[in-house]
């Protein structure tokens, strides 16, 4: 289908750009990768766009998550999930890990209202 005749994305739902490496939030960029950079981050949201965002958990992608040991694994995506937040506005997304089950989870943040009272 041509770009053209796409629906708009849905404004709820996080969205991987593989060819262009950007994760979009309806119509907003949110972050872009540079070419050699980020591969575990890079395989997360591959593997959340393969089940459509409407999954809120996945599973580490395998092989990519398997070697060392699972105390490595687990320490591993930690530290891309911390590096996954980062720079992401704060009112967008909020990704994490569950610890021990080594899956990673997402969930939209709230927008911030400020009171002019």
């Amino acid at each position: 289908m041509e770009p053209s005749l796409l629906p708009p994305p849905d404004p709820t739902l996080p969205r991987w750009d593989c060819q262009n490496r950007q994760l979009w939030l309806g119509d907003r960029l949110l972050k872009t990768y540079r070419p050699r950079s980020g591969h575990g981050q890079i395989a997360i949201l591959a593997a959340f766009e393969a089940a459509g965002w409407h999954v809120r958990r996945i599973d580490c992608p395998r092989p990519f998550f398997t070697a060392g040991g699972r105390e490595a694994v687990r320490r591993r995506i930690y530290d891309i999930v911390r590096n996954l937040n980062h720079s992401l506005p704060p009112d967008t997304l909020r990704f994490s890990d569950d610890g021990p089950a080594l899956g990673v989870w997402w969930e939209r943040m709230p927008s911030k209202v400020v009171d002019s009272h």
